[in-house]
Parts: C-alpha cells; structure tokens; sequence
C-alpha cells in the first residue's frame, strides 16, 4: 500500500470523540484541546473545561507527576 498525501477539496467530519494515544503522546492525549494552562508559582494548573475551574496538572492527572517527578520538570515542557 503506498501512502499518499490527503486529497485536496472539502470533507466533512463525521464525528468528535474523546482520543487516547498510547506511548510516547500517552501523557499529551490527557489534556483537551483549548483547556487552560497557567503557571502559579512555578505550578503548571489546568481548566479542563474552561470553566474557571483551576486545579493543579498533577491533581488532575497524577501519572505526570509520577512521570517528571516534580513540578518545574512538568512546566518546562510548556
């Protein structure tokens, strides 16, 4: 099968769906398109929803944490 560039012209979007990805954007796929970030204090927080409604990343999600062991290693990726 030989891959190709997507065709020119217009499509139609069937359907948006919540997307997990597995491996190295395992982490990334946590985080909705459009969701806030901010820093406090060196602290990397997230409104998941945009509803004003901060929240520390590693409460939100606690494998990022786990993974970058502390929170200026998480902000630096940002």
């Amino acid at each position: 099968m030989k891959c190709l560039p997507t065709e020119s012209g217009r499509f139609v979007i069937a359907k948006i769906e919540r997307h997990i990805s597995y491996g190295k954007y395992a982490l990334w796929s946590d985080i909705s398109w459009g969701a806030g970030l901010k820093f406090v204090n060196d602290v990397t927080h997230i409104d998941a929803n945009n509803r004003g409604l901060w929240q520390k990343l590693t409460v939100y999600r606690p494998i990022w944490l786990t993974t970058y062991k502390n929170e200026a290693a998480i902000k630096k990726l940002f």
